[in-house]
């Protein structure tokens, strides 16, 4: 009964330089069934209104050369009323009963004024963060076309996971076939690029706006330069 204010607080923009606005359709929940990591969501309430949210979900990372799975704890949003109501500290409590004993990591961009300090800010009742990987996102466009005589294919499921399983930064994701159309793009989505030897390039247009859209709200600092 709570999804439609899920999905409408989920939406809400996001601070920082680089300003983003995640969307779920037709509804968080239902969006979060279909794609992605099996999540659990937490929420803050009062009453009949939802103040506050967050997601976790357990998934396999490569950590120091070995598989591990880490919990994830994503999707925090608020009210701007919800602020200093104890909200985030009451749900890190609650979080840290059903994490299960396990490690947990979130990811901050980098340099953000609002939520690096957010997280990073030693408060009685939060959990005490640490850097354990620097990661970084690419942003490219897509130049020319593909031609047949460079040996496009189709990756077999087998390869493709082995394909993917190749990155060896820490914290990188292991993917199964399972996960294929769920956290990544279905086997038929991908195209590979071959030299006679072997799988060289992988890579998938994948549209998956009718249940997640991200949509840029607008830039500032660095970005507005880009």
């Amino acid at each position: 009964k709570d999804d439609a204010q899920l999905t409408e607080l989920f939406a809400k923009p996001m601070p920082g330089d680089l300003s983003l606005s995640f969307t779920r359709t037709p509804g968080y929940l239902e969006s979060c069934a279909r794609f992605g990591p099996r999540r659990r969501v937490l929420s803050a309430v009062e009453g009949d209104e939802v103040l506050a949210l967050c997601s976790f979900f357990l998934w396999p990372y490569s950590v120091a050369g070995k598989r591990v799975e880490v919990w994830t704890v994503a999707d925090f949003r608020a009210l701007d009323r919800a602020a200093h109501r104890s909200v985030t500290g009451r749900g890190w409590k609650a979080l840290r009963g059903l994490l299960e004993g396990r490690p947990a990591m979130i990811s901050v961009v980098d340099d953000n004024p609002i939520s690096g300090p957010l997280f990073a800010k030693r408060r009685r009742g939060w959990p005490e963060l640490r850097p354990v990987a620097r990661l970084q996102t690419l942003m490219f466009p897509l130049l020319g076309e593909y031609q047949d005589e460079i040996g496009v294919v189709c990756p077999a499921v087998e390869r493709l996971c082995e394909f993917l399983n190749g990155d060896e930064r820490e914290l990188a994701p292991h993917i199964l076939p399972g996960h294929l159309g769920r956290v990544a793009p279905a086997p038929e989505d991908f195209l590979g690029v071959t030299d006679g030897a072997g799988l060289r390039a992988c890579g998938a247009l994948w549209d998956p706006c009718r249940f997640r859209q991200t949509r840029v709200a607008g830039y500032r600092g660095f970005y507005a330069s880009l």
